[in-house]
């Protein structure tokens, strides 16, 4: 009896995870479909802002790969620091990173959800 609520245990921790692993899924796909013109339109902008002009077509139309990360890592405030103005925009700002293909390979783009801003870099941040 033991080994079946254990299994049944099992299961229903496998199916909640299961579960929060669709909706990430499916809420990355979204926020990415949703803010990938503006993201392309602002690294643009961005690429013919910087020292180096962008020539010929857009880079980031058809990019290496484009991704969801969540807070800045560039803003320095601790986890536990929850009084900080920054803290929201660390730990809670959506970003778009998308890594510039062909050409352009070795840009990469973070796009600021929440603000609409993007910076551009050659190589990315660690």
């Amino acid at each position: 009896m033991r080994a079946v609520v254990l299994v049944l245990a099992g299961l229903a921790g496998l199916k909640i995870w299961t579960h929060d692993q669709i909706f990430r899924s499916a809420a990355e796909e979204a926020l990415v479909q949703a803010y990938r013109g503006p993201a392309v339109e602002a690294c643009f902008k961005g690429t013919r802002r910087d020292s180096r002009p962008a020539a010929g077509p857009n880079p980031w139309a058809a990019p290496a790969s484009v991704r969801l990360v969540m807070g800045r890592s560039d803003v320095d405030v601790a986890i536990w620091d929850v009084d900080n103005a920054l803290w929201v925009m660390r730990y809670k700002y959506p970003l778009l990173v998308i890594d510039a293909g062909g050409a352009a390979a070795g840009l990469v783009c973070e796009y600021d959800v929440t603000l609409g801003t993007a910076a551009v870099t050659r190589g990315g941040r660690t």
